[in-house]
């Protein structure tokens, strides 16, 4: 099953942005081929081993996503959601959140609450972008 959210975000991000995906195989290969890429996001490491062992975080500025993910609630939604799909994609790219999730069937209330985790996460993206303009 594939599930496929985008919010439109109310604020001007002035250029930030993020990428977030599992760590697989396909993704390391994507990660070596544009490493060296000028205008590819870069790299970083989020110092939480559970989700940089699971995930690949690109963006920028490269504070811009740990900011984002700082509150506990937001982080610990991204380790729950991580847990229960095969694949997961977080873009935050022309003030758009987009969320893709590849995985088993889920029940409504597991929906609602990635809705609301979404939510939540596009309003901390919000606050951090008005803090930093």
């Amino acid at each position: 099953m594939h599930t496929r959210i985008q919010i439109a975000l109310a604020s001007s991000l002035s250029n930030r942005r993020f990428r977030i995906e599992t760590n697989n195989w396909m993704t390391r290969l994507k990660r070596k081929r544009t490493i060296l890429n000028p205008h590819s996001l870069p790299y970083i490491e989020m110092n939480d081993t559970v989700l940089d062992r699971s995930l690949l975080f690109q963006a920028y500025p490269a504070e811009f996503v740990r900011e984002v993910l700082e509150p506990t609630m937001i982080c610990q939604g991204l380790r729950e959601v991580v847990k229960e799909v095969d694949q997961i994609g977080i873009v935050l790219f022309r003030n758009r959140l987009r969320y893709h999730e590849t995985g088993q069937m889920y029940d409504a209330a597991y929906l609602k609450a990635v809705i609301d985790w979404l939510i939540e996460t596009a309003e901390q993206i919000e606050r951090v972008a008005h803090q930093k303009s």
